[in-house]
């Protein structure tokens, strides 16, 4: 009887109830358990062996359960140094930090030195450390935890706490404390040089520090942390929507979006323009990163002569280590619609085709490099290229009027158009994928009836390629006209004459 409660209370003793254990014992202790089940098998009978099984089925269940640590091990002879204390000082040091989603959260960090705004845009800054305190302190316990690290700020001192568990080795079988808890803990005196950050930056369009911005944005991110950056951004986005329409020409800077004397029906309005500009002045001053991006298209082949293409802009912000779109309004083909209510930051994204530029301070300022080799500005939109005196519509088509009068030659037909074309101006078609429209030194020669004086006359027809493909052609009248794109004519070779007199 003796022998037996022995062994019951060995069994019970196996039973763990830690959260933790490290790898090591937690191997050793499921051995043990498996070698006892094994010796009361072949010593016990009957209910006795029964009584002891189920505690030792038990033991080994929960032994199962306990998370695993792999902590490092570490000597006697050195945990007792630790017991009493260790405490070492550093030399003073500047190095560069930034502000950024690390471990689940929002904080500052340590990061090479060449690092530029660029590639952290919640922020950047010199840290110059003055004589680095270390105090090492540990004691013997019986339990394992995860490794922990809390850094605090206090009146210009850092102090980061770092707990950790070691495997002690060195010890007797005896000692029922096996584990050496160490509590790292270093205290630096900092001063911080912040560099400037373009992203949250304030500008003409983009009022970042006017007091009524500050102040809405605050009432809207009220409900979130100031690290919550994901929060915040997604609460300015969907106020946005909620609270303000698309308006084609509402044109406006952030402020100009909330002028009460620009609303429309007594809501606010803005084009896309306006959206980013408030996107952006809210989102930057509540701390959010933000950069404008932009695209330019053409609408149809008449931008050879009369450069009709549009722009569109939206505001991208910087949350969770990453760039995410935040579009107040989006394309459909050619037009610009106001986007839904409700829809997330993750889910407004155009497609891989866009062509983007960065715009860090305002909206609307776009490259345009085609014709205009300036600003992509609206007084600038409608500017004709050169060697087109005019333009007129007729049966709702753009007809266009070159200075030279008599185009005598196909020869002559497809150099006014490498003028125009300036031969290789990429337009981008910003639904699908990226097109490239060219032409070729090949024409067909088309003897017809002008349908704007009802003459007999001669037009070139231009042979023009999409992406290298052929698309249709590009027409000129001898009279010096550019009549709308021909699409619907099939492929003729080169110099083909063709009447339809």
């Amino acid at each position: 009887m003796k022998n037996l409660n022995t062994d019951i209370n060995k069994a019970k003793k196996l039973n763990t109830n830690k959260k933790y254990i490290s790898q090591y014992d937690k191997n050793k202790l499921l051995t043990k358990i498996k070698t006892n089940i094994n010796n009361v098998k072949k010593k016990y009978k009957g209910s006795n062996k029964n009584k002891i099984l189920k505690s030792l089925n038990t033991a080994y269940k929960n032994a199962k359960k306990t998370k695993a640590l792999k902590v490092n091990s570490i000597k006697k002879t050195t945990a007792d140094k630790y017991v009493k204390g260790v405490t070492t000082k550093n030399k003073d040091r500047t190095f560069k930090e930034t502000y950024d989603y690390k471990d689940n959260k929002m904080q500052w960090f340590e990061v090479a030195n060449s690092t530029t705004i660029d590639q952290r845009p919640a922020g950047l800054r010199w840290t110059t450390s003055k004589q680095n305190t270390t105090t090492l302190k540990g004691k013997y316990v019986n339990y394992v935890i995860p490794k922990t690290t809390k850094t605090t700020y206090s009146n210009g001192i850092r102090t980061v706490v770092v707990n950790e568990s070691f495997q002690v080795t060195g010890l007797k079988s005896s000692a029922k404390n096996k584990y050496l808890l160490l509590i790292n803990t270093t205290k630096t005196k900092e001063n911080y040089t912040y560099l400037a950050n373009k992203y949250l930056a304030s500008s003409t369009k983009c009022e970042v520090n006017d007091p009524y911005i500050k102040e809405l944005a605050k009432n809207i991110t009220k409900s979130y942390k100031s690290d919550d950056h994901l929060g915040k951004a997604n609460a300015i986005y969907k106020w946005v929507q909620k609270y303000v329409d698309y308006v084609e020409d509402a044109n406006y800077s952030a402020m100009g979006v909330l002028n009460n004397s620009h609303k429309v029906n007594g809501r606010y309005v803005a084009n896309c323009v306006g959206f980013s500009n408030l996107i952006s002045a809210l989102s930057r001053s509540v701390g959010v990163p933000v950069r404008y991006r932009s695209i330019l298209f053409f609408r149809d082949y008449d931008f050879l002569f009369d450069n009709p293409h549009g722009g569109h802009v939206w505001s991208e912000v910087y949350v969770n280590g990453k760039w995410q779109y935040a579009d107040g309004a989006t394309l459909d083909n050619s037009a610009i619609v106001s986007v839904g209510q409700g829809f997330d930051l993750q889910q407004i994204k155009p497609t891989s085709a866009y062509y983007t530029t960065d715009n860090i301070n305002e909206s609307w300022y776009l490259d345009c490099n085609h014709y205009l080799n300036s600003s992509h500005k609206d007084s600038n939109i409608e500017k004709t290229p050169p060697g087109i005196n005019s333009t007129f519509q007729r049966e709702g088509n753009d007809y266009f009027i070159f200075s030279t009068t008599s185009v005598t030659t196909g020869n002559k037909a497809i150099s006014i158009l490498n003028s125009a074309l300036n031969l290789y101006i990429a337009t981008y078609n910003y639904y699908y994928k990226p097109v490239f429209i060219s032409i070729k030194s090949t024409f067909v020669e088309l003897h017809g009836v002008d349908p704007i004086s009802g003459n007999n006359m001669v037009f070139w027809l231009v042979h023009a390629y999409k992406n290298g493909v052929f698309c249709g052609y590009f027409e000129l009248g001898e009279n010096g006209i550019a009549y709308p794109f021909q699409s619907g004519i099939p492929f003729f070779s080169n110099g083909t004459i063709i009447s339809i007199i």
